[in-house]
């Protein structure tokens, strides 16, 4: 390609004196040829893109694919409207046949951001055509006119993950979702709202449900017998009424054969005292986890049948009274299986600020090198008194297994005498001959 070594424009040009009407012409005959060699820029720029580049061969249905992953990448906890398309725009905008593809691919315009401006969510709207929808709009900053825009097209959503106040979620489950599978649902207001009652039949299909903030209607279930997976958390705004009634939920339970997956993560009202004989059947439920600073709580575990349970999570995040908690833990360890091959790990930590605790896990079929890297199969941690009473009742009370437990004692207190805890040791301890 030649080089300019001389000046476009002619110093004889400049001798002449030219007036303003020959200088006007001058500078539109550049940008004239500017124009020009833009436009032949394009074309080598189309060509390499669509010819030589090794991503231009990909089918049209693979980059389809491409763009929806793009679609779905974009942060769902960013608040901001720029960053909410930043992959998904720029790839359509490589080439004609690239936008051609993504225009003729309505499945990628159907993630909608709740903080994206009403003309981007309009555009993505029209371009969706008849697809599935994906609202994400987890923070507390929504564009109310964005979620009314795409609420009117409740019976094309297939997930929800929103945090908005109480009276958009009221909308959302009181209105048939043929299509929703997914709902997650935070509390943006300060207040405790009323349990969330779903409407029968609604959510023929809805897998996944995830409340943060929220209480549960136990009694009105029909519309969630699909459940895969149930969470439940509570945001620690209004205290225990705030929460779900424990008994009723576990009651409740019993409706959702097909649920796997069950967190409680202080979402549950205090018991209050003792509890009828209750059976839980969970015919599907491989992962368990509760949390919460009413030890008794943790005790509905033992009520739950569940013969395809591969981990359980038990966290107490309160303080224990001793005489309450271990005939609970008792129950807890009873239902434990006897499972041959699994190794068992004590921890006791004991500090001089009364925020003592004790931590046992069970992992099974993994030898000791692999357990540290694998999710145990039993998990229970469990805060006590400060006196280590609590903390010796879950060392004493060991899951059945074939193989010895290996025992952790980690303080900063000073000084440490207690024979109790030094007997308690001795039936965790393998004895040797």
């Amino acid at each position: 390609m030649a080089r300019l070594e001389q000046p476009m424009v002619a110093p004889s040009f400049f001798r002449s004196s030219p007036n303003l009407g020959e200088v006007d012409a001058k500078i539109q005959d550049f940008k004239h040829q500017i124009d020009l060699i833009q436009g032949e820029i394009r074309r080598l720029e189309e060509y390499k893109n669509t010819r030589l580049l090794t991503v231009s061969k990909l089918p049209p249905e693979v980059l389809s694919m491409v763009f929806e992953s793009l679609a779905l990448e974009a942060t769902p906890h960013s608040y901001y409207t720029c960053d909410a398309y930043k992959h998904l725009l720029p790839a359509t905008q490589v080439c004609r046949p690239w936008r051609q593809v993504a225009l003729d691919s309505p499945r990628i315009w159907g993630c909608i951001f709740g903080f994206a401006s009403p003309r981007i969510v309009e555009l993505f709207l029209e371009r969706a055509k008849s697809a599935p929808l994906y609202l994400v709009a987890p923070g507390y900053y929504s564009n109310e006119k964005t979620l009314l825009a795409v609420l009117n097209h409740l019976d094309r959503l297939k997930e929800i993950n929103l945090g908005c106040k109480p009276e958009w979620v009221k909308r959302i489950i009181s209105e048939p979702t043929p299509q929703l599978e997914v709902i997650t649902l935070k509390n943006a207001s300060q207040s405790s709202p009323d349990a969330l009652q779903f409407l029968a039949d609604a959510f023929p299909v809805l897998q996944h449900l995830s409340l943060t903030g929220y209480t549960l209607q136990t009694r009105r279930t029909a519309s969630l017998t699909n459940l895969r997976s149930l969470i439940i958390k509570s945001d620690r705004h209004g205290g225990n009424s705030s929460r779900t009634d424990t008994v009723e939920l576990f009651t409740m339970l019993n409706d959702l054969a097909l649920l796997s997956s069950l967190t409680l993560i202080d979402a549950l009202a205090p018991l209050g005292g003792p509890v009828s004989p209750l059976s839980v059947d969970l015919p599907s439920l491989r992962h368990l986890s509760i949390q919460d600073n009413d030890i008794s709580n943790l005790g509905m575990v033992s009520c739950i049948i569940a013969p395809l349970i591969k981990t359980i999570q038990l966290i107490h995040s309160g303080r224990a009274d001793a005489e309450i908690a271990t005939p609970i833990i008792a129950a807890i360890y009873s239902k434990l299986p006897n499972v041959h091959h699994s190794h068992s790990a004590f921890m006791l930590h004991a500090t001089q600020y009364s925020d003592s605790h004790a931590h046992v896990r069970m992992w099974v079929g993994r030898t000791i090198q692999e357990r540290e890297s694998d999710t145990a199969f039993f998990d229970l941690r469990v805060s006590g008194t400060g006196d280590l009473q609590t903390e010796g009742a879950v060392l004493t009370l060991c899951p059945s297994n074939d193989l010895p437990p290996i025992l952790h004692i980690h303080s900063d207190v000073e000084s440490f005498n207690d024979d109790s805890l030094d007997t308690q040791r001795e039936r965790i301890l393998p004895k040797t001959s």
